[in-house]
């Protein structure tokens, strides 16, 4: 492996870690936020159905974002240029 390419993957798995920890940050200070807040019961219900909806988005971003994280570190070569078959015309 080259010596640029050590770096960027350290680089990425920085980023990984630090998304990770930003992301068990902000849901946690949104629960904490949530259960703290002076509302209504109605108001409660909605801020946790948003946050229910939060946590989905945050959750599927970060296994999106992991996923990229595993296909860069696989060395995948380039196929090249394949050609297409001729397929005989149809009778039709």
């Amino acid at each position: 492996m080259k010596k640029n390419d050590q770096k960027k993957s350290s680089l990425v798995q920085i980023s990984v870690i630090l998304l990770l920890i930003c992301a068990i940050v902000y849901v946690l200070l949104r629960a904490v936020l949530i259960a703290m807040a002076d509302c209504s019961t109605v108001e409660k219900i909605f801020g946790v159905m948003f946050f229910m909806a939060e946590f989905y988005v945050v959750i599927h971003a970060f296994g999106f974002f992991f996923g990229v994280y595993r296909l860069n570190l696989k060395n995948y070569q380039n196929p090249g240029r394949l050609s297409l078959k001729n397929f005989q015309k149809s009778p039709f």
